[in-house]
């Protein structure tokens, strides 16, 4: 079902707000500020910043190119109209392939690492691209932003 325009720019904020949050994890230094050895402010400071990149990184992935039949997602495509919705839809796992290689590549690694307690957790690659993550992010978000009328692309101010 279509959404109302005050919906998608509702939705727009909320994509304005993983976008934002995703570059200061990205940029943030906190996670090199010495504690003591062994604390639980450690393994934090050891983890924290990557996964809270990987966590964002996930969701803006996910509005871009996962398909949802809960109306209550948001989704790149209820802000393309027309052709271009059409087309989106029909080429969403080529794009993700094309302008996320590293995230469509280690989608499975991802959810196993962050998002499910799996008995193969130990045994998956570790360590991540984040600077390359946010940048194929970027040129996602650009391209989509390119297919949207002027009128939704203004709803992304970010």
């Amino acid at each position: 079902m279509p959404k109302t325009e005050a919906e998608l720019k509702k939705a727009a904020a909320h994509i304005g707000y993983e976008w934002r949050m995703l570059q200061g994890a990205v940029e943030s230094d906190w996670h090199q500020f010495s504690v003591a050895a062994g604390s639980h402010q450690e393994l934090c400071n050891a983890h924290a910043r990557t996964e809270l990149v990987l966590l964002h990184a996930r969701l803006l992935y996910d509005f871009l190119f996962t398909f949802s039949d809960s109306p209550d997602d948001i989704q790149a495509s209820d802000f393309l109209e027309g052709a271009a919705m059409r087309e989106w839809c029909k080429r969403r796992k080529r794009l993700a392939t094309t302008y996320c290689p590293v995230l469509t590549n280690h989608r499975k690694r991802l959810n196993k690492r962050l998002f499910h307690l799996s008995y193969q957790r130990d045994t998956l690659p570790k360590g991540w691209d984040t600077i390359a993550i946010v940048t194929e992010l970027c040129k996602a978000l650009q391209f989509f932003k390119s297919q949207l009328s002027q009128k939704r692309s203004e709803l992304f101010a970010f």
